[in-house]
């Protein structure tokens, strides 16, 4: 196993919605390990069949932020590994050198860039025949859940309890916008051009990992507001009382016992 880094910063990464410091890096370590658990793999099934013959398998992670995928599944492969944190133009020195490509929530963290320049640039990345593996968010991007003797999971799963903090992510970030085309994830990948196959696979809420999953989520809000008040998003004082008091209603339906999950999903496709 070897691990490679390309530590340039784009004018995109500047564009990161969350803050850049130790607490950050804290809670993407723990985010890391959750949807792990939660997925239950870490590279999807599909993908691993596919690689796990190949000698020395090169893969990179695009937009790694923490480096924390690449150094977790570094430890569960042979792979070279390259961890690159831009998505600028694709260097001469990296196209169609890797067998996978891996990203995560560049949609939902990340620039406000069109999704099908994002897939182009994963495709210059691919070998022929090589495998995206991309986790993100669906839109709504936030799900309220609540335990519910009367379902067969003992959850309920909806967006009532989370609709006012979803709102004001759609009214200042335009989140529809960035995430709604992912349950046409196959659709338009496929459309794109140059792509063999492509999955969407919806990631289940699992009960022993609420209690973390909403714990992320509380933090996330507060350090997005943060964030958001120091790059001037958010305008004025209604703004800002808008979402204080979004998140305050949250803390109070969390101590009442409402659980919060990210609406977390996976796509996979093969390039031709």
């Amino acid at each position: 196993m070897a691990i490679q880094s390309q530590d340039h910063v784009s004018a995109a990464d500047k564009e990161y919605k969350l803050p850049r410091d130790g607490r950050e890096s804290i809670r993407l370590t723990a985010q890391h390990y959750m949807v792990v658990n939660r997925q239950g793999w870490i590279l999807h099934p599909d993908v691993e069949s596919a690689i796990k013959d190949i000698p020395n398998p090169k893969i990179i992670d695009l937009a790694t932020g923490t480096g924390i995928w690449a150094s977790d599944i570094a430890q569960r492969t042979s792979a070279c590994f390259w961890v690159y944190d831009s998505l600028d133009e694709v260097p001469e020195e990296h196209r169609e050198k890797y067998d996978l490509v891996h990203v995560r929530l560049l949609l939902s963290a990340g620039p406000s860039i069109d999704k099908l320049v994002f897939i182009e640039c994963f495709k210059k990345f691919l070998k022929p025949g090589g495998w995206l593996q991309w986790e993100e968010l669906a839109y709504p991007n936030i799900l309220s859940v609540h335990v519910d003797a009367n379902s067969p999971s003992g959850l309920r799963q909806d967006f009532s309890v989370a609709y006012p903090i979803v709102h004001l992510l759609e009214k200042h970030l335009k989140m529809s916008d960035r995430l709604g085309w992912i349950d046409q994830f196959e659709k338009i990948v496929c459309k794109a051009g140059g792509w063999e196959t492509a999955q969407k696979i919806a990631v289940p809420v699992h009960p022993h990992l609420l209690k973390i999953e909403t714990d992320l989520t509380a933090v996330v809000l507060m350090d997005l507001t943060e964030k958001m008040i120091m790059i001037k998003r958010l305008k004025d004082q209604h703004d800002l009382t808008e979402f204080s008091e979004a998140i305050r209603k949250l803390h109070e339906d969390q101590d009442n016992g409402v659980m919060f999950a990210y609406n977390w999903v996976c796509g996979i496709a093969k390039k031709s």
